[in-house]
């Protein structure tokens, strides 16, 4: 229902409410999915995790299973990078920077900014120049974090994903080799690290055509 009236509000005449997991789905041209087939939705947003199982059949796209996690999202690759950088300044300079609300904003989008560079680079360098001051003397955060530091430091969180995934195989009692297509969703997805775990885990290969920050608005736009 609120939905449905944040629509009225922005001037749209809402005839049926669409579910993301089959918008991102049709962003992917429904003439490119087979009659009959399973097509595993792969969100990883900025704040949480979805995997939904949907079936193709007769031309219809049905939601059968879905799973997800509501705390984890690319906010905590974030902050694994975050605590990476408290840490390394403390042991160089002997000062707590999680405590500094300046410090702290200069750092989130350092973080943030490391994290989308290293999506298609192997390493970054994080430099903050005069970031606080040590008995009167300015101080810099000068750290370089390689793409294999990240993953590193990341790979429990890469791991949390896998309990949504096996929830949905076993919720829909099908196997990994019974999915036809594997599609991501959200901005997250762009991590090369998320497309090795998926190849590794499931050994599928998900499809990239689409922009991934995109995929739900386009499928509701074919739709609309």
């Amino acid at each position: 229902r609120e939905t449905v009236f944040a629509g009225q509000q922005a001037g749209f005449d809402v005839e049926r409410i669409l579910n993301e997991p089959t918008a991102a789905s049709m962003s992917y041209g429904l003439d490119h999915i087979d009659e009959e087939s399973h097509i595993l939705v792969y969100d990883l947003g900025g704040g949480t995790f979805d995997v939904t199982l949907l079936e193709m059949f007769g031309g219809v796209l049905e939601v059968k299973a879905s799973s997800g996690d509501n705390q984890l999202g690319g906010k905590d690759f974030d902050e694994k990078i975050m605590q990476y950088l408290y840490r390394q300044f403390e042991q160089k300079n002997g000062v707590q920077l999680s405590s500094d609300k300046h410090a702290v904003v200069k750092i989130k989008d350092e973080a943030e900014k490391c994290k989308k560079a290293l999506s298609t680079q192997k390493e970054y360098r994080v430099l903050i120049p005069m970031i606080t001051v040590k008995n009167g003397t300015p101080l810099a955060l000068d750290e370089i974090i390689t793409l294999e530091m990240f993953e590193e430091m990341t790979r429990d969180l890469i791991n949390r994903t896998h309990h949504p995934i096996d929830q949905v195989m076993k919720d829909s009692e099908l196997g990994f080799n019974e999915i036809d297509k594997v599609i991501l969703v959200g901005g997250s997805t762009r991590m090369p690290m998320v497309v090795k775990d998926i190849e590794n885990y499931m050994h599928l290969t998900p499809e990239e055509v689409v922009n991934p920050d995109y995929a739900v608005a386009q499928g509701a736009a074919i739709q609309a």
